[in-house]
């Protein structure tokens, strides 16, 4: 009883109410205030009460409508119980039909394809409904678009609004396929329809409802209405208990946002106000956004909106390691009131993160001199050291090459020689040679800056010299050499010889040459090279560099010079004894050069070598086949190049299966004749055979004649890939399916081990209805598992994508409902199906024995509920929160 009474105690602070089900039965409200009254806690108790988890067979949960719990207690499908409640709806016999437009906005994104009024053209739209809808037989789906287009009723509205409340609860249409998805094009025509006369009553009757598929149907509007900023409508969804903190994707940026963090991004001081007076979560992030609603309006310099919150209990130094305060914010936009306010509510004047200095850095970088003045004022550190990747006041001074603010900060003691940020900051000095500004550094030297400090970690760190030979500022790198920078320096992963060479700065790479720079280290020919400057190239060779070095991915100043198709550079090298192999020729087939590729054969290059490990590893034969140029083919095979040679581990392709990727016929029939292997397995790691690239490519001739020719029809996936039975399963290609059958393919072949897919578990995943059929019907295994690191079962692939009418016949099979998802990766069928929204396959898999009870059950409730939260899908999460209770 102690833990119940701090519970409801935390409950009743955060304005819940709350029942109390023990064991499924729901205990008198009386009965728990009696038994609390009489309950004493000690003090010493309360908070690992506070902390602990809920016990086994309690559950306290918020009440909800009796039509609700009468939904979730049934057996039918939360869409089936809707379309029977729609008849007693009121105003339903009072609402305006949908205009034409309205019509001719919604319909392609309800069924994407042809023109819904040419009958012969509805396969298409079939195959995209039958997968997803809780029907039995195609013609209940052709029954349904007869309605919708009018030829069988008079009026479409109320099955337009049947059916795209079905796709829109399940989450069907999506949000993400470009940047205005089929999902909003339906929201804002709903949307729309509902603001015509009075069918805003209509909207509020069914919001009275408060039924799984309408709460979960509404999220949509909703998130429109915030889109238009219409009050009026985001009021009605509201007060019918629409959740405040539901996240939407907001258009600009594609992204999950909180209903209050939206508002505050858009300005919107009349939806924060009104988003408030439903008890909002004011520090409340999402998923695609961990900025909480003060950081964002402290960005956007909205001092009203920040009150508003402020006023309501915001966090004024609430961020991440990644992110910046409210009060970074305001100092990054110079707004000296708004950062008053926030220092006077107790924000931290030093706060920095990982990836923002500290509020004077970041006033400092906004040009905000007053700012900065009162920062300094009311004590902020002048020489505030960064985390990571950040620089201090004095150094983004330099940065944004501020000489007076410079001035300022060394008079008021600011370090001249404050390290660079461990891994992406520079010194104050090296940002003003970065800059080129003689005089800067002029004035931080003799403040008592080191030339030669060490530079920050990776490929942004560098060293003074080289921040100035970047710069191209002859003088200012005369300077740094005369009072002592070390011109061999390496710490920044490039030395000041090879940044010269890249620049193509010839009279500062000879004034370092004259300063004793060792062309030897690094790679300045290769930079030369890139170029393609030969006076370059010979000066560092009589210094002495090596012609045939090549950089960390093993490119050389030859195989450049070849990228470049440079035949005249590529004869320079080769005479200046440069080394052919093993880059070069490769990249001479892969341009199709055959003058280079014999200057290249004569000088030694062997064309059997493949490429180095960064590159796709292919050697010469096979890069000419993956271009389809059987004139390089044919030259290199009669220069001794090997037909079969095997694909290299990673990502490597046989010549006959670069050929087949290609698609040229022509070049295929002539490997073939000339003996290529056709069975040659594929690369171990991203390969595929030839036979897979053919089933890839949907060319069914080449299939053909690849089987005829005796290539192997249950050849073996890559440790990534699929097989070819796999791949046409996943194109949900019937008569290819059949093909390779009757070639021999397994039915049953298990799924590589990182993210394959048995047959069946391609065409439940892919939505291929009469294929999963098909499969099912020649002995497919629909409880084939999951493969080993990111797979699915076929339930779990049809769960994901909400396939209901799929799921339904996987069931029928004897797919277990339960089974476990990869050890990587891997989800349960119902994980899958609320972390994606889909409420009526949520349904079916609960009606087919679910676990969510038992002790994994209960781990496989609490994950699902995460993700569903995690996933701004609400409504699916109060829908299966409540059937713990059934």
């Amino acid at each position: 009883m102690a833990f119940l009474k701090i519970r409801l105690a935390q409950r009743q602070q955060e304005n819940k109410k709350s029942h109390v089900y023990v064991k499924g039965v729901l205990l008198p409200k009386l009965e728990i205030e009696k038994k609390a009254a009489r309950c004493y806690v000690p003090l010493a108790e309360q908070y690992a009460l506070e902390k602990c988890e809920t016990p086994k067979g309690i559950l306290i949960i918020t009440p909800t409508s009796d039509c609700y719990m009468r939904c979730v207690k049934t057996r039918d499908l939360p869409w089936i119980y809707f379309l029977r409640q729609l008849p007693s709806i009121r105003n339903l016999n009072m609402l305006i039909d949908m205009p034409p437009q309205t019509l001719r906005a919604i319909m392609p994104a309800v069924c994407p394809g042809a023109p819904l009024a040419i009958s012969d053209q509805m396969e298409q739209i079939v195959h995209h409904l039958s997968a997803t809808m809780p029907v039995k037989r195609d013609e209940d789906i052709y029954s349904v678009l007869r309605h919708i287009v009018g030829l069988d009723y008079a009026s479409p509205t109320t099955e337009i609004l049947k059916l795209t409340v079905y796709l829109l609860s399940n989450k069907l249409l999506g949000y993400r396929v470009d940047s205005y998805s089929s999902a909003m094009v339906i929201c804002d025509e709903l949307l729309k329809w509902f603001q015509m006369g009075d069918n805003y009553l209509l909207l509020k009757a069914i919001l009275s409802h408060r039924l799984p598929t309408i709460e979960a149907f509404a999220e949509g509007i909703f998130a429109s209405a915030l889109e238009v900023e219409d009050r009026q409508m985001l009021r009605i969804f509201l007060d019918s208990g629409m959740n405040p903190n539901i996240t939407i994707i907001d258009r600009e940026d594609n992204w999950e946002h909180t209903a209050l963090q939206f508002a505050t991004r858009r300005h919107g001081l009349s939806l924060v106000k009104l988003l408030l007076e439903f008890e909002v979560d004011v520090d409340l992030t999402s998923r695609g956004n961990p900025s909480t609603p003060l950081q964002i309006a402290a960005r956007n310099g909205n001092i009203e909106i920040a009150q508003s919150l402020i006023s309501r209990g915001a966090t004024v130094d609430r961020f991440n390691k990644w992110e910046s305060s409210p009060l970074q914010n305001a100092a990054m936009g110079g707004n000296t009131e708004l950062a008053s306010i926030l220092l006077d509510h107790g924000a931290d004047i030093n706060a920095q993160s990982r990836n923002y200095g500290c509020p004077l850095e970041c006033a400092i970088r906004a040009r905000a001199i007053g700012l900065v003045e009162m920062l300094l004022e009311r004590g902020a550190d002048i020489d505030c050291r960064p985390q990571t990747c950040v620089n201090t006041p004095l150094q983004s001074a330099a940065m944004i090459d501020d000489h007076e603010m410079v001035q300022r900060l060394l008079q008021r003691g600011a370090d001249a020689n404050a390290p660079a940020a461990k891994w992406c900051g520079k010194t104050a000095l090296q940002w003003a040679a970065m800059n080129g500004n003689f005089n800067l550094c002029q004035v931080l030297i003799k403040a008592g800056a080191d030339l030669n400090a060490a530079p920050a970690v990776g490929i942004i760190g560098t060293t003074t010299l080289v921040a100035a030979v970047s710069s191209n500022n002859y003088q200012l790198v005369e300077l740094l050499l005369q009072y002592g920078a070390e011109v061999n320096d390496e710490r920044s992963g490039k030395t000041a010889l090879e940044i010269a060479a890249r620049l193509n700065d010839t009279a500062i790479m000879r004034l370092l040459l004259s300063a004793k720079a060792n062309p030897r280290l690094g790679t300045p020919v290769l930079f030369a090279a890139k170029n393609q400057n030969s006076v370059l190239i010979s000066t560092l060779l009589q210094s002495g560099a090596d012609i045939n070095k090549m950089d960390r991915v093993g490119r050389s100043a030859l195989s450049i010079a070849v990228e470049k198709n440079d035949l005249s550079l590529v004869q320079f090298l080769l005479g200046a004894s440069a080394n052919p192999n093993p880059v070069s020729m490769v990249g001479a087939a892969r341009l199709g050069n055959l003058d280079m590729i014999e200057i290249l054969l004569r000088a030694g290059a062997d064309c059997n070598q493949p490429q180095p490990e960064f590159f796709d590893r292919l050697n010469a034969l096979q890069a000419a086949a993956a271009k389809g140029n059987i004139k390089v083919v044919r030259h290199l095979l009669a220069a001794g190049a090997e037909l079969n040679c095997p694909a290299a581990g990673n990502r490597g392709r046989t010549a006959l299966q670069a050929a087949v990727k290609s698609g040229d016929l022509e070049l295929i029939q002539f490997m073939i004749d000339q003996g290529a292997d056709l069975s040659s397995p594929a690369a171990e790691f991203g390969g595929a055979t030839a036979l897979q690239e053919a089933v890839s490519s949907s060319d069914r001739g080449l299939v053909r004649i690849l089987l005829a020719a005796g290539a192997n029809a249950d050849d073996a996936p890559s440790d990534t890939g699929s097989t070819s039975l796999q791949r046409a399963a996943a194109k949900g290609d019937d008569d290819l399916i059949r093909l390779l059958l009757e070639y021999g393919a397994d039915i049953n072949r298990p799924a590589a081990h990182h993210g394959g897919r048995t047959a069946l578990q391609a065409a439940a995943g892919g939505g291929h209805y009469h294929m999963v059929q098909l499969l099912l019907a020649r002995g497919a295994n629909a409880n084939a598992p999951a493969s080993r690191h990111h797979g699915e079962t076929a339930l779990q692939a049809a769960a994901e994508k909400g396939y209901l009418h799929i799921a339904e016949v996987l069931l029928d099979k004897g797919a277990s409902v339960n089974a476990h998802g990869s050890e990587t990766g891997g989800y349960t069928a119902l994980e899958s199906a609320v972390a994606s929204g889909r409420i009526d396959m949520l349904k079916l898999l609960l009606n087919a024995g679910a676990d969510i009870t038992s002790d994994i059950g209960r781990s496989q409730l609490t994950s699902a509920l995460s993700l569903a939260t995690a996933m701004g899908h609400n409504a699916a999460a109060k829908f299966l929160k409540y059937h713990q209770i059934c």
